[in-house]
């Protein structure tokens, strides 16, 4: 959330984003009138009502930064504390009504010397388990730039009541800014620290969130400001007679910056990246090369080599597409007989899927469409979709049209991707973790992807809308006959319930077009061999394959105690 262009602001600039962004995840709001002012209290309210309706149970974000700040007239730097304070005051009530508890944040702030800030601090100390002060080694040591950074939200019950203090305090403010806008002949010298002014003045500014007598009686709070203050202080005066001193002589040689680099890479545990990314790069497996590239072919077979490095020894490489096009049919053999191909029945888990929709989703980023390569033998190429994801996200899934949403935000949702399986998502390799963990996490992708309507105020950077992911919740095989009930046999829509089958909150319950279940050999273990194992269960009317009701229990009857 920043100022808008419209509103004289910079706005963001997705054109200096770097190539590792995630520009495609990224969402500009502008609040409730579309300014992105983030001083108005009805745009924040707007972003924390954004930002919670796109987060499971509502709970609030882990992590709120903010960098806001404005240039300062030339002889006013001395004001600067003064002049944000009414901005500083909005980023911290609007960074704490967006947490969940126990989340953190960090804020930009300058000199902490007037009572209005210290009463910031005083009560954001009373929020969060842990708070500090710090500028780090990137931030000009001859400025009063510092972050001020908190941990460990406390409970809602004792957070919301300081923000809504707070934002109260923020319209107060706002009243008193028209009221001097409108009446000229208001001094516009006055300070909060001026001893001269008059009783009206005085009506005209907040000069305290807090009163002065109340934060001298926490020792241990006035010990924290005048220790940071000392330090912050000292650092500034030293930096600022250095500078005076090279402008004197400028025959003064300061640190080379190569060595201070190389020493800071070597202290965060960074020394060698060149090194390993060389390596990579000779391996195939650089990502900016491979799985960015806007060819989906060379992106996919990066993936490919991906799993070769990783099996190191393997007599064959990987293939895919080869793969999942001998995945079977659920034919009435594999239940029958002495010993049926599912009699352990404890290691299969059934999703529902679109039989002939079945098909691997390759991201390419926010510059380039979904491609997708259908699994049923069509047409042998890749097809785009109007949707993006993040670059270097495979993912084998079910593609179904118009699904019937309860939730009117999400009326407009044409193609849903109903996830399977997956073997990357965002450059992150989950190819050889467990079944579980793939969906677990992927679960977590589509939560981070997913985004409400919120028209006119939000807009997301990608080029084109995310690909809406389903992920729902395998379910074991033992429970395959309930399945069954869950379908109309007339239009072969079936039912999915967030609290039964989904693995997210942020879903309503819907109905889609599915035609067959997909068996999946949980043991398997890694994407790889977990294609191969794969079953397809085609469901025509309440039959499968021929396969009726009756067969399923007597088959789960008689196997369920092995």
């Amino acid at each position: 959330m920043t100022l808008s262009k419209e509103k004289g602001g910079f706005d963001f600039n997705l054109s200096k984003f770097g190539p590792r962004s995630p520009v495609d995840t990224y969402t500009m709001h502008y609040g409730k009138d579309g300014t992105g002012d983030i001083t108005n209290t009805d745009n924040m309210r707007a972003f924390e009502k954004y930002v919670k309706r796109n987060i499971p149970h509502s709970q609030g974000v882990h992590t709120v930064m903010t960098d806001g700040g404005f240039g300062i007239a030339r002889g006013k730097e001395n004001l600067q504390e003064f002049l944000h304070r009414r901005l500083i005051l909005c980023q911290i009530t609007l960074s704490m009504a967006l947490l969940r508890p126990g989340g953190r944040m960090c804020i930009k702030v300058f000199d902490t010397f007037l009572p209005f800030t210290n009463g910031l601090f005083y009560l954001v100390r009373s929020c969060f388990e842990k708070t500090s002060v710090f500028k780090p080694y990137s931030s000009r040591p001859a400025n009063s730039e510092r972050y001020l950074v908190a941990e460990g939200r406390f409970d809602e019950d004792i957070v919301r009541p300081v923000v809504e203090y707070l934002w109260s305090v923020n319209d107060k403010m706002g009243e008193n800014e028209k009221i001097r806008a409108k009446y000229r002949n208001y001094s516009s010298n006055f300070t909060a620290t001026s001893n001269s002014a008059s009783d009206d003045e005085e009506l005209l500014d907040v000069n305290d969130v807090v009163p002065l007598n109340i934060m001298t009686q926490d020792e241990a709070f006035v010990k924290f400001m005048k220790s940071h203050n000392d330090v912050f202080s000292k650092l500034q005066i030293s930096s600022l007679e250095k500078i005076v001193d090279f402008v004197k002589n400028t025959s003064l040689q300061g640190e080379p910056r190569e060595q201070i680099r190389e020493e800071c890479l070597r202290e965060f545990g960074l020394d060698g990246m060149e090194e390993r990314d060389a390596r990579m790069g000779q391996a195939g497996l650089h990502s900016t090369n491979d799985l960015s590239s806007s060819a989906p072919e060379i992106a996919f077979r990066a993936i490919q080599r991906r799993n070769d490095h990783q099996r190191k020894g393997a007599s064959k490489s990987t293939n895919y597409r080869e793969m999942a096009s001998k995945i079977r049919r659920l034919e009435r053999t594999h239940i029958s007989g002495e010993k049926p191909y599912l009699r352990k029945i404890g290691d299969w888990m059934v999703m529902p899927a679109v039989a002939e929709r079945r098909c691997f989703v390759l991201g390419r980023g926010p510059r380039f469409q979904v491609v997708t390569w259908t699994l049923n033998g069509g047409t042998a190429e890749w097809v785009p979709l109007q949707y993006s994801l993040p670059a270097g996200t495979l993912l084998l899934a079910s593609l179904t049209h118009n699904p019937r949403f309860e939730d009117t935000n999400r009326a407009q949702v044409t193609t849903a991707a109903v996830v399977l399986d997956a073997a990357m998502l965002g450059e992150m390799d989950i190819q050889n973790l467990s079944f579980k963990q793939r969906m677990g996490l992927v679960s977590r992708f589509a939560d981070c992807l997913y985004r409400e309507v919120d028209e006119g105020n939000a807009f997301g950077a990608s080029r084109f809308p995310v690909l809406p992911l389903v992920v729902h919740r395998p379910v074991p095989f033992s429970n395959i006959v309930n399945m069954f009930h869950r379908f109309d046999e007339k239009s072969q829509l079936f039912r999915t319930s967030t609290k039964t089958d989904l693995s997210t909150s942020l879903l309503e319950t819907f109905s889609w077009n599915c035609n067959s279940f997909v068996l999946i050999c949980t043991p398997t273990g890694s994407f790889r061999n977990s294609i191969q194992y794969q079953l397809v269960c085609v469901v025509k009317g309440l039959h499968s394959n021929g396969l009726t009701e009756r067969d399923f229990s007597a088959f789960l009857e008689k196997f369920s105690s092995s």
